[in-house]
Parts: C-alpha cells; sequence; structure tokens
C-alpha cells in the first residue's frame, strides 16, 4: 500500500477544539534510536513524527536518515531554552545540519522558548517546514502566528497539560496544527498523562 503524502498538511484546518486534525504528542521512554514518536491523528490516517530528542547525538544526521528510510513522515524538533521549561536542547544550527540528511522530511520545529519571535527566522532558514508555539505565551500568539506565516511555514500552537483547550479556540482559524501535549514539557522519556486525551 503506497504511503500517504504531506499533501494533507495543505489548506488542512482544524476545524473545533477535540475534532481532528489535532495531533496529541504521544512520548514513551525512549534508550537511544529515534524511538520516541508524536503519534499524529490526522483525517486521512495516522502520521509518526519521531522527535530527536530521543535520538544518539552522536550519531544524529546518521538516525534521521534511518528514520526516513523506516518510513517517517516527519521529524519532530524539540526546542527548549532553559527558561520556558528547564532544560535546553537543539539551536537552528542543528536542524540546518541534519536537513541534508532528510531532504525528503517535513520537519515541525517545536519551540517550547519565552521568546520564540527571536528564533522562528533564525529556524526557517535552517529549514523547518512547520514551527509550533505556545499558546501560554498569553499576548504573543498572534503575532508570533502571523510572523509563522508571513515567513512561508505551516503554523503550530502547543497546549501544555494543565491549560485549558479553550485557550487555544481562538487561533484554530490561523493555525495548520494544534498540538495536545500529554507529557509536561522540558524532558525526554516521561510518562504519559492519560487524563490529557479529554482535550483530544
Amino acid at each position: 500500500m503506497r504511503r500517504p503524502s504531506h499533501e494533507w498538511w495543505r489548506g488542512t484546518r482544524p476545524a473545533a477544539c477535540g475534532r481532528a486534525p489535532v495531533f496529541p504528542a504521544a512520548v514513551t521512554s525512549a534508550s537511544g534510536g529515534c524511538r520516541t514518536a508524536a503519534i499524529l491523528r490526522v483525517v486521512k490516517g495516522i502520521h509518526v513524527a519521531p522527535s530527536i530528542l530521543a535520538a544518539d547525538f552522536g550519531r544524529l544526521g546518521e538516525v534521521i536518515a534511518e528514520a526516513q528510510a523506516g518510513g517517517a513522515d516527519l521529524i519532530h524538533v524539540d526546542v527548549m531554552d532553559g527558561h520556558f521549561v528547564p532544560n535546553i536542547s537543539f539551536g537552528p544550527g542543528v536542524v540546518a545540519a541534519v536537513r541534508p540528511h532528510a531532504k525528503k522530511l517535513f520537519f515541525d520545529v517545536h519551540l517550547m522558548c519565552g521568546k520564540p519571535e527571536i528564533l522562528l527566522e533564525p529556524f526557517a532558514r535552517a529549514g523547518a517546514n512547520q514551527i509550533t508555539v505556545h499558546v501560554e505565551l498569553g499576548e504573543k500568539v498572534p503575532q508570533l502566528l502571523w510572523k509563522i506565516k508571513s515567513l512561508g511555514k505551516k503554523v503550530g500552537l502547543a497546549v501544555n497539560p494543565p491549560t485549558a483547550i479553550a485557550e487555544a479556540q481562538p487561533y484554530l482559524d490561523k493555525i495548520d496544527l494544534l498540538l495536545v501535549m500529554t507529557v509536561n514539557p522540558g524532558f525526554g522519556g516521561q510518562r504519559f498523562i492519560p487524563e490529557c486525551l479529554t482535550k483530544v
């Protein structure tokens, strides 16, 4: 059976809270490799987006190429700044370095950052196809969504486990992806929070 293409990204809009396409990140424990995945529930089926946070950083390019060869649909890049979350991960330089290893894959860059506005253009230049910011940024959100769109990128909005899904409601017609977090952001390998499923 032919794998679905990435055409489902084009023109797809979340119509309402709790309705597809909502993409809950189901993060499970992994020890090396590119095995932690965000499971994306979309209109046309299930798409797998391995998170490079779970990869062997010493062979990151090779692992991403393996993910592409293995049938991954997207690569999920968890970016942490040490302020919005208590950890630091990747910068635009890492995305630029690994992009040649997965030229066909859609790169979803998830900015868990307090000042994502300073990172939008660098990540867009580095090869991000989509940039996701957090609804918890409050009054910054409208301008951030506009800026991502103006860079020619798909627009994502993430909602943390303690945050009511209603916070995302005003933005549903302005985004391409709603990321329902099912772990608290900041660290890989956390236990799935089943209570978050009520948001989907």
